[in-house]
């Protein structure tokens, strides 16, 4: 009996655990699903935020006029709503090379539509960059362990981005970061790109709605500007109409067949009785002429370029077609004059020329044949330009006891004042060498200063000139390869392993005066592949380029090192053609204006 009692308390206190067990499991279970509910409400209540926000975002993005409406519409109406601490709006240049930040939101936004120091950004660089050239959303947990981050205004720990896309083409970027990390879920990204997709399709609606704008202005302003042209067009026609009649010059009116249908009073005046009879030579002559001109012509006024000669008289001729009168009207010019005075001009320049080129033949006959040089170089070349046909510039050499004189000079002036002083130049050097006997650089610089100086004040009154000359004068002695040289208000070039040395000469004007001056040589040992160029100015005083500057001295030396290891004849080649570029250079052709000599010798 005891027994029986005691097994009836145990099975009571089992069957009490086991019910304290189920109702805590069954407790624990509603627990659950009661915070399974608060979830579900707290992501009901977002979900509903966020379709009040797109909801919100879509009605005011529909008013939005223009793509910077659209783009602040994002920064206010949409991310302030988010609560974030910072966004950014990019939008894609025209180039699409950049981002450029166009809206804001935070502190990159201080008031209205500013943005604080805006910067832009090159496709594939930084997290922005990167996103648009994938074209894939990102989020970045961490911005401290992603290289690509760059710094805006200051440093915050996450970031998520966004393309703003249509039909596959890059529009901009929206781009908000967090000062903490991990701030950003797969639902901002979510909400985020519905919201780029919604501004995509509004920022090309405001673009091409702008073009249909912009293409209804063009249109309306092409129907103006054409119609002003009809008018002024039917202005002219009346015009025309009345100018026939009043007109002195002859004017006459063919029909489609050639036939005659009107002359006015200089018509008849002119050609009388003539060229208006349908069978006379002259009649048909001009209207062979003007079938060959009026064939496959629309209405409009065309030059007939023959003209018309009549009896020793010249007619500047021109047609007018009119295509819905179906006629001719010819106007006839007497240029009888004119033609006579370009007859006169052009014998006049025909024989100054015929003088000019004789003058160059005579000046030819001074210059040394250049196959001399041939004995002391093992290359060399001549570039010689004159300005005009005939030159102020001249080369000079003479061998005398084994040593080479040479000198480039460049005398006042140029064309036949220059080519005048070339002769005086080129007598005075022969003269000191064959009758002064000076046989070294500084003899013969003092003789030909005092030959300058006593030609320019040998009259003694105010018909003395200032004419003078410039030169380099070199004695190269090929069994010491040495040079000594000297001149006035000249220099010259040596290269040596790809290097460019400058000699320059005396800073005195040749023939100024004989007080104090004593010319001394200068001398510089040369080396087997130097090359040495003697120039005037004439090539660095050049004018030409895109701005129309003069070419310089830098620059020339320049090309002339950029060339120096070519044969000879390829350098003239080279320096033809830089000149050639540099006078054709922005369009624009700059005329030669002085004389040009260069020469180029390799030891």
């Amino acid at each position: 009996m005891i027994l029986m009692k005691e097994n009836s308390e145990d099975l009571n206190i089992q069957i009490q655990y086991k019910l304290v067990e189920e109702l805590t499991k069954t407790n624990e279970r509603l627990q659950l699903k009661i915070n399974e509910n608060k979830i579900q409400l707290a992501n009901n209540l977002k979900h509903i935020n966020d379709f009040q926000i797109l909801n919100k975002f879509s009605t005011v993005i529909q008013e939005s006029n223009t793509i910077e409406d659209v783009t602040w519409s994002i920064a206010r109406n949409a991310i302030a709503e988010l609560n974030y601490e910072d966004c950014v709006i990019y939008l894609l240049d025209k180039k699409g090379e950049y981002l450029i930040q166009s809206a804001a939101h935070g502190a990159k936004n201080p008031k209205s539509r500013e943005i604080l120091n805006p910067i832009k950004i090159k496709i594939g660089n930084g997290i922005v960059g990167g996103v648009a050239a994938s074209k894939q959303a990102e989020i970045v947990n961490d911005t401290t362990k992603d290289k690509r981050y760059i710094i805006d205004d200051k440093s915050r720990m996450s970031e998520i981005t966004v393309p703003i896309i249509f039909e596959d083409k890059l529009l901009g970027i929206i781009d908000s970061e967090n000062k903490e990390k991990n701030f950003y879920s797969e639902d901002d990204l979510e909400l985020l790109s519905t919201i780029a997709s919604m501004a995509a399709t509004k920022i090309m609606e405001s673009k091409y709605h702008l073009e249909l704008i912009d293409y209804q202005l063009k249109l309306e302003k092409l129907v103006e500007e054409r119609t002003n042209e009809i008018e002024q067009q039917n202005l002219e026609l009346k015009k025309l109409s009345l100018f026939p009649k009043h007109n002195p010059n002859p004017v006459i009116e063919l029909d489609f067949n050639f036939n005659l249908t009107y002359c006015n009073k200089g018509a008849v005046k002119y050609f009388g009785n003539t060229i208006l009879k349908k069978d006379h030579p002259d009649n048909i002559k001009y209207v062979e002429l003007l079938k060959k001109t009026t064939k496959e012509k629309i209405t409009g006024v065309y030059q007939i370029e023959e003209g018309f000669k009549f009896q020793n008289q010249h007619f500047d001729m021109r047609i007018y077609i009119d295509e819905d009168l179906k006629l001719y009207r010819l106007y006839f010019n007497d240029i009888s004059l004119i033609k006579n005075m370009q007859n006169e001009l052009k014998e006049q320049n025909d024989s100054i020329y015929d003088s000019l080129n004789y003058a160059l033949t005579i000046q030819k006959l001074i210059l040394p044949d250049p196959s001399n040089l041939n004995g002391f170089f093992s290359d060399h070349f001549i570039f010689y330009k004159p300005k005009d046909v005939v030159s102020g510039d001249f080369y000079w050499l003479k061998e005398i006891n084994s040593n080479l004189f040479l000198s480039i000079c460049d005398c006042t002036g140029h064309g036949v004042p220059g080519a005048l002083m070339s002769i005086i130049g080129y007598d005075a050097l022969n003269n000191i060498i064959k009758y002064i006997k000076a046989n070294n650089i500084g003899e013969i610089m003092d003789s030909l200063n005092k030959y300058f100086f006593e030609l320019q004040n040998e009259k003694g009154d105010a018909s003395t000139t200032n004419d003078s000359m410039d030169l380099t004068l070199i004695n190269y002695n090929k069994e010491n390869n040495t040079i000594r040289y000297n001149g006035c208000k000249q220099q010259f070039y040596l290269i040596r392993n790809n290097e460019i040395f400058t000699y320059r000469t005396s800073s005195h004007t040749l023939g100024a005066t004989l007080d104090n001056l004593n010319f001394q040589f200068e001398e510089v040992n040369v080396e087997k592949n130097d090359v040495i160029y003697l120039f005037s100015d004439g090539f660095p005083d050049q004018f030409g380029g895109k701005k129309g500057k003069k070419f310089k001295y830098k620059p020339f030396r320049e090309l002339l090192l950029s060339i120096h290891h070519l044969p000879m004849d390829k350098q003239h080649i080279e320096i033809e053609k830089a000149l050639h570029n540099w006078q054709n250079g922005g369009g624009e052709f700059y005329e030669q204006i002085d004389d040009i000599s260069i020469i180029g010798l390799k030891i």
